[in-house]
């Protein structure tokens, strides 16, 4: 196949804690009654699985199909990428590691990491916890003494957050989060505030032994960060994370009229803010686009924000 950009089409879902927030600032249109998470890229055959515009694929079929554009020795396609805004906490949960994930789940875990795109001045999130032993995770679980527990933090707008596997952790209302994570959807619950599925009239499962499986203890303190810019070719680009086998991702703007952008991995990216193109494909705020490995530099042109996602392998 041609050495082309490809336009990734988003999937996007509806939450109990879901609100309009990701409709307004982005333009989505969607019959959902709100759209609390927008799947930019995501591969999982049969669940969730975005599709490749310029070929009406499925991402995961695309990725299977046209393994050179890739270049990727994983069976699956190992990234994905999303955003998320919601009007009530999220549950209390936490993302198994690999070997857990796979044993129970048939798919890989979920180690993660979120960038705060903007937020509200009482934005909070839980991350992490302040029980020593198993035991007394278990006893404060159980009493639902989520003050003494919990541990929160107030990320503010640009800063990313780390959020290894095993970790405690969930967002609260009045921010607009974009998540770079690999390719899996285990989440397990460890509370979610009695809210009731009006679907089933029934309230949601949550997950405790596997919580108690999975925690980190103890908890080790992970702060937000602001990432140092990196001025190249008429570009701004900011690294978050870097990790061979998992995920490396980060943020990419164009400084001037026109900048140049690249890597010999494939890598997708979202349009953040802003607009323009791509080698001259136009790109929208909202929009997310597939650049296949080995592309070389790719011209930005116009007021283009991307936030960026790849893998690179183990060497």
């Amino acid at each position: 196949m041609p050495n082309q950009i490809y336009q990734i089409l988003p999937v996007f879902e509806e939450r109990l804690w879901g609100g309009q927030r990701l409709r307004e600032r982005f333009g989505y249109q969607s019959d959902l009654k709100n759209i609390a998470e927008v799947y930019n890229v995501i591969a999982i055959p049969g669940h969730l699985d975005c599709t490749v515009a310029d070929t009406g694929e499925k991402l995961s079929l695309f990725y299977h199909t046209h393994r050179e554009l890739f270049d990727c020795e994983t069976p699956e396609m190992p990234v994905r990428m999303i955003m998320c805004a919601a009007k009530e906490p999220l549950s209390i949960q936490i993302h198994p590691d690999d070997d857990y994930a796979l044993a129970h789940e048939g798919m890989r875990g979920k180690p993660e990491g979120s960038l705060v795109l903007e937020c509200d001045e009482d934005f909070r999130m839980l991350h992490g916890h302040f029980a020593k032993t198993l035991e007394e995770f278990k006893a404060l679980a159980g009493a639902r003494d989520w003050k003494t527990l919990c541990r929160y933090i107030r990320p503010r707008t640009g800063e990313y957050i780390h959020i290894p596997h095993g970790t405690l952790h969930a967002f609260g209302p009045g921010a607009v989060v974009i998540a770079f994570s690999v390719n899996g959807d285990v989440t397990y619950r460890l509370y979610d505030y009695d809210r009731v599925d009006p679907d089933t009239g029934k309230t949601r499962p949550t997950h405790p032994e596997d919580v108690y499986a999975n925690v980190n203890i103890p908890d080790k303190l992970v702060e937000p960060y602001r990432a140092l810019p990196e001025e190249t070719d008429g570009c701004r680009i900011f690294r978050y994370h870097d990790e061979p086998g998992v995920y490396s991702c980060g943020r990419v703007q164009a400084a001037g009229e026109r900048g140049f952008f690249g890597m010999e991995e494939f890598y997708f990216v979202t349009c953040v803010n802003g607009s323009g193109s791509i080698n001259g494909r136009c790109a929208q705020m909202g929009e997310s686009f597939f650049i296949p490995a080995h592309s070389g530099p790719v011209e930005l042109r116009g007021t283009l924000d991307l936030t960026y996602i790849t893998y690179r392998g183990i060497i």
